[in-house]
């Protein structure tokens, strides 16, 4: 469709004085803009922009997120089944994301609704700018690129199976029908799925001899009935009406689920980098610019894995008192720049500041151990100027992985549960110059290696936590003398 030349380059000049946003990036994402393919606009993968534009992936995502905000593009929450990687659902905001699990009408089962990897976050060129028309119900390759993820790369073998059992696609207008014939073989059961409407017939044998041979389904908005049809053996005619006001898909499989799980045990697909609802959740761009937004207070999303930092900075009292509150006040601002440089540096997130503490969340274990280090390494410089003038402080980190809640809290986003409350535990015990780490982990690839090169020492203790039943095996690491 044509582009909106005015608006586009009003909101490209507003993207282009961003900060930290290099023109050479802003040139090659206007050019995608621009292409003539619609498709080539839509759900784009900040993660494959990267690779194809020779930037780093945090690069491409502030890019994205500040032509986002500048209104070039636009955002959505894509739920992504893990077998057949079809896009069940596209939500606006992430609040509307199911709270525990969704079902895949593809696959047949509920899928787990953890933002870790199942729900996928794609850019497409914003409305106003350009109003894209994919087609999508002209041609069965149309559908078939609009309902499934392009980041999911469907194994070969999976691949010439669905071939092997597919029985027919057919799109069908509004108040349109479509008439197609099965050969049902006895005791074998078939389907007729729609992607749009996320509804299925079954077509299971007859077992007492009264199966149908011919079979009329209403598709509607809502979904398909009948909901099952036993079918005799041989011919089947199925006739399916579209009584909705919009056009729909739909598409005939035998069933073959004993196969299908062969395959998929021996022969997984797997999908390409993209970028994770956890992995934006954790990124400081997002909540810079996104900062208020209208959210579900009730919203509750299932993190399988979050690796969290509390800091404290020991002394700050006594430097309120001995040196006035413009000097320790600046000084206290000072440490924050130096963690809040070191969380974005090392892919985190500030989730909030408690006085002269924070809380950051990390993806990996390993980014939030590498940004402890600065952190501590940062605030030697700081403490060498205050040594001079006779004050001293410390800082006091403490490091924890595993599952969360992602949550709403004062309007903002935040995270709750168990992991949130041995974090802020083990940052308790620390004193000043000390990172206390939790096995989950000190145990992650690379963590004890970027300690040790470091040149920090530790030693395992065992610890009860407030809240926290029985002894709670914990890491004091603090540097060699």
């Amino acid at each position: 469709m044509p582009l909106n030349q005015l608006l586009f380059q009003q909101r490209l000049a507003s993207l282009r004085s961003a900060a930290g946003v290099k023109p050479k990036d802003v040139d090659r994402l206007a050019d995608v803009i621009q292409d003539p393919d619609d498709w080539g606009c839509f759900r784009l993968n900040p993660r494959s922009f990267a690779e194809d534009n020779n930037m780093s992936p945090e690069a491409a995502l502030d890019l994205f997120l500040h032509a986002t905000r500048a209104g070039l593009l636009e955002f959505r929450f894509n739920l992504i089944c893990p077998g057949c990687g079809g896009v069940e659902y596209q939500m606006k905001s992430m609040d509307r994301v199911p709270t525990k699990q969704w079902y895949c009408v593809v696959c047949a089962r509920d899928v787990e609704a953890d933002l870790d990897d199942r729900v996928e976050v794609s850019f497409t060129v914003e409305v106003g700018v350009r109003a894209l028309d994919f087609h999508a119900f002209d041609t069965v390759d149309n559908y078939m690129r609009f309902y499934f993820s392009r980041n999911f790369m469907r194994a070969p073998e999976l691949q010439n199976f669905v071939v092997t059992i597919s029985k027919g696609m057919w799109m069908v207008p509004p108040g349109k029908d479509v008439t197609f014939t099965i050969q049902a073989e006895a005791g074998k059961t078939y389907r007729l799925l729609s992607l749009d409407t996320h509804s299925q017939v079954y077509f299971p044998p007859a077992r007492d001899g009264k199966g149908v041979s011919s079979v009329e389904v209403n598709a509607m908005p809502e979904g398909m009935n009948p909901k099952e049809v036993p079918l005799a053996p041989g011919l089947v005619t199925v006739r399916v009406v579209n009584r909705g006001n919009t056009p729909m898909g739909f598409m005939a499989l035998e069933v073959d689920w004993e196969s299908l799980n062969k395959i998929l045990a021996s022969h997984p697909s797997r999908m390409r980098p993209f970028l994770t609802a956890k992995m934006l959740l954790n990124s400081q761009t997002f909540r810079d610019l996104f900062r208020v937004q209208t959210l579900d207070a009730n919203m509750r999303l299932r993190l399988r894995s979050l690796t969290l930092l509390f800091t404290d900075l020991k002394g700050s009292t006594e430097l309120y008192d001995r040196t006035g509150d413009i000097r320790a006040y600046s000084f206290v601002q000072e440490h924050f720049k130096v963690l809040t440089d070191a969380v974005k540096r090392h892919r985190g997130a500030i989730i909030k500041t408690m006085g002269d503490a924070i809380m950051a969340s990390f993806n990996e274990p390993t980014d939030a151990a590498q940004a402890a280090l600065e952190m501590m390494h940062g605030m030697d410089a700081l403490n060498a100027g205050l040594k001079l003038e006779g004050h001293d402080t410390g800082l006091k980190v403490g490091l924890h992985e595993g599952p969360a809640l992602a949550v709403t809290s004062d309007e903002r986003l935040d995270y709750f549960g168990q992991t949130v409350n041995v974090a802020a535990r083990v940052q308790g015990l620390a004193q000043a110059g000390e990172i206390w780490l939790t096995p989950s982990v000190m145990d992650s690839p690379g963590v004890q290696k970027a300690l040790k090169e470091a040149g920090w020492l530790g030693e395992e203790q065992h610890v009860s936590l407030k809240g926290v039943g029985g002894k709670t095996r914990v890491h004091r690491m603090h540097r060699a003398a």
